[in-house]
């Protein structure tokens, strides 16, 4: 406890350091004109990707995961409560090497495709992405897990896919079991200095009305709007026409940044090699 007097040197100290590029951005997504946005994944900050079912929410997650820990050797760690640890590397290797997905699924690979995944494979191998896919976890176990590999094998990130897949008992209402969850997340952020991501599924109603999801689509709590720092929701405009002349993109809406800006960044999908990617520029 202080007085904000004596914050006040290193308030400025900080805004200095800032302006000369000497303080941390984040760790970044990416994407580069979501990172203009955004300015990357902070430590202490919870992060919420919402989206309908079949958008991309994994496919996202996994992008942002495999540029930290692939691309910029950032020690990242999944709690995948919905895939398996087969489902989820069978992802990041499409994801990685440009075979097919459903190639990869059936067995279908030509000796092309085997190359490309061997190739992936040694990337992959020497990279620091932890996936946990117990069955059965609870959100005590997550916190618990997340510290000590936090503290031992310094993981700078944490993912959970997905927070409604979560159960307890003892709860009244499933109002009160989400918002529990989404305060023990946002905890875990601060307590470890690291950015928690946390996908989490929005209601159809925004696609019921024919409008872009809204922070008040999110299912079950809204305490998830009102914890998380930054929310991102997508929207895949083919999902619902598949004759949209905008077929091939998704709308990566920033529905909440409380630290910078709101707006709306669109990105190409390329889900038959689940991941997305920066569009061209022209």
């Amino acid at each position: 406890m202080s007085f904000i007097g004596d914050t006040l040197d290193e308030t400025f100290a900080l805004i200095e350091a800032t302006g000369k590029g000497e303080v941390d951005p984040g760790i970044p997504t990416g994407f580069i004109d979501l990172d203009h946005m955004i300015t990357g994944l902070r430590g202490g900050h919870m992060v919420i990707i919402a989206a309908r079912p079949g958008q991309g929410k994994t496919a996202m997650v996994m992008d942002i995961m495999r540029n930290a820990s692939i691309k910029n050797q950032i020690p990242t760690m999944i709690f995948s409560l919905e895939m398996s640890k087969l489902e989820l590397t069978q992802r990041v290797l499409a994801a990685e090497s440009n075979v097919l997905l459903g190639n990869i699924i059936s067995g279908k690979v030509d000796e092309q495709g085997w190359g490309k995944l061997g190739e992936s494979a040694e990337r992959l191998a020497k990279s620091p992405l932890i996936i946990d896919h117990s069955t059965g976890v609870t959100v005590t176990d997550i916190v618990a897990k997340s510290r000590v590999w936090v503290e031992k094998h310094g993981v700078k990130m944490i993912v959970v896919d997905y927070l409604q897949l979560l159960r307890a008992d003892g709860y009244a209402s499933r109002e009160q079991e989400i918002a529990s969850y989404s305060r023990a997340m946002k905890l875990l952020a601060k307590q470890c200095d690291v950015p928690v991501v946390v996908l989490a599924q929005i209601n159809r109603e925004s696609a019921k009305a024919g409008r872009k999801p809204q922070m008040s689509d999110l299912r079950e709590s809204g305490a998830l709007e009102q914890d998380a720092d930054l929310i991102l929701m997508l929207d895949r405009p083919d999902s619902e026409h598949k004759d949209s002349d905008r077929a091939g993109e998704v709308d990566v809406i920033v529905a909440k940044n409380r630290h910078g800006n709101t707006g709306t960044v669109v990105l190409a999908h390329q889900l038959h090699y689940s991941k997305f990617a920066n569009m061209v520029r022209s």
